[in-house]
């Protein structure tokens, strides 16, 4: 818009291009802000989607607490599997023993009877 003398009286035409370049502006303005609101809303639904994320993540995480509990359990476990480990190579050496044992008494038996 062209400087214009205050004191000079505005021309049908003058307020005519002024009233259509405030039109221009405004319009301008209204897209803007349709933009900026468009990305506000993008904004705002991607901040509920993260904090259903992290609500999700708080739920499902485990806690040091939980943590150490667990370790806890498993730190009273391995003795106890230690424990049966040993006994059941301790039983298998046994029973072989007795299968050896056994077999040397069928043969006994065996002769025993042979000799009735």
């Amino acid at each position: 818009m062209p400087a214009r003398d205050k004191n000079i009286p505005a021309t049908q035409a003058a307020l005519e291009a002024a009233k259509t370049e405030l039109m221009a502006s405004l319009v301008r303005h209204d897209q803007t802000l349709d933009r900026h609101t468009q990305t506000l809303d993008r904004q705002a639904r991607a901040i509920v989607e993260l904090q259903a994320d992290v609500r999700q993540i708080k739920q499902t995480m485990s806690t040091k607490d939980d943590i150490s509990r667990i370790l806890d359990a498993i730190d009273s476990i391995v003795p106890k599997g230690e424990a049966y480990s040993q006994k059941a190579a301790t039983h298998g050496a046994i029973l072989q023993e007795h299968e050896s044992t056994l077999r040397d008494h069928g043969k006994r038996i065996t002769r025993l009877e042979a000799e009735r």
